[in-house]
């Protein structure tokens, strides 16, 4: 099902870039407090989970627990996590915060780096949670390609109902016409930042591993089609970005989701091209699209003064009609 979002943005943070980029420029360092734990995977790799408790504990009844997943170059400190996290300690939920193979600070044990088709980390922290406390009950919220890693992990798992509800915020639903987008116009500039995250985690990873490029190659990379070429694709074992795209894109496993599902998405995303925008056949009966004509990419701002955005309101209000 498709919807218009009620979310307008103010006349003066109407523009798609200012919506993206106003965030990022004012963010703070986030200072929730957690505990970290180090999440061993079976393939011998860890990743970092960061966990977050409200003082808002629920009587008589066990705390859900929200995952959230950040987009590519993201992490804890990332501008859009901690209004999310507040919002959903707020409610009463307990929050994991995943990090990523390699995103948490320290370089993973393997070669392998984080990509849009590795929903394995997820699937370890669900399971482990699971087996911890089978009652519990879990959602998970992701923003960007952290979304679309949900959204394909969901269909992955439709028959074992793993989670009560997920909500995915400004999905590149199709990772090739992301890739074109972004080499073209303005949106160059994100994906210049977004390269340079990139390189930083190639550099520090050429030297422990070999890797298909040396260190000036790498830095000689000049887009995100190239760099998923050349390091991503080779590295995971995808052969071409081609490739790699056409199996880690979410809009194919939207029709096999199971579980209610809300995706938030801006139509003037600088990320993703309105032609990549799933058509209501492409969605199943659980998913809800929710569309609003401004918001940038990861942006929804309501207000300039505080950069309060509509999606910490939205997410946890929807998840809510599953977990409470």
């Amino acid at each position: 099902m498709i919807i218009h979002s009620p979310f307008q943005a103010p006349w003066w943070l109407r523009n798609p870039h200012v919506q993206t980029m106003l965030p990022f420029l004012l963010k703070t360092s986030n200072n929730i407090p957690y505990h970290e734990q180090r999440l061993e995977l079976p393939d011998g790799d860890f990743v970092d989970v960061f966990w977050c408790d409200t003082a808002k504990k629920p009587q008589h009844q066990v705390q859900p627990l929200v995952i959230v997943m950040h987009g590519m170059g993201g992490c804890f400190q990332s501008h859009y996590i901690p209004g999310m996290i507040r919002a959903l300690l707020y409610k009463g939920y307990q929050v994991a915060f995943l990090h990523a193979r390699g995103c948490s600070g320290e370089p993973n044990r393997l070669p392998l780096t984080f990509h849009a088709a590795d929903t394995s980390e997820l699937q370890q922290l669900v399971l482990t949670v699971k087996e911890k406390n089978p009652r519990q009950p879990l959602a998970a919220v992701g923003f960007s390609l952290g979304g679309s890693i949900i959204l394909k992990w969901l269909a992955e798992t439709q028959d074992q109902q793993l989670l009560t509800a997920a909500v995915a915020i400004s999905v590149p639903f199709n990772l090739s016409a992301t890739a074109n987008k972004l080499n073209h116009g303005f949106s160059r500039v994100y994906q210049r930042y977004l390269l340079q995250q990139l390189k930083v985690l190639a550099i520090r990873k050429a030297a422990l591993f070999p890797a298909p490029l040396t260190v000036p190659q790498i830095r000689k990379v000049n887009s995100l089609r190239e760099y998923d070429d050349r390091m991503t694709a080779k590295i995971n074992g995808f052969g071409t970005a081609d490739n790699y795209y056409h199996i880690a894109s979410c809009t194919q496993y939207l029709q096999h989701i199971r579980t209610p599902t809300l995706i938030i998405h801006a139509i003037d995303d600088p990320f993703v091209p309105t032609i990549a925008i799933p058509t209501e056949n492409e969605l199943a009966p659980q998913v809800t699209l929710e569309l609003s004509q401004q918001g940038g990419h990861v942006g929804f701002i309501h207000h300039h003064a505080n950069t309060a955005r509509y999606c910490e309101t939205r997410a946890p209000a929807f998840l809510a009609d599953f977990l409470d």
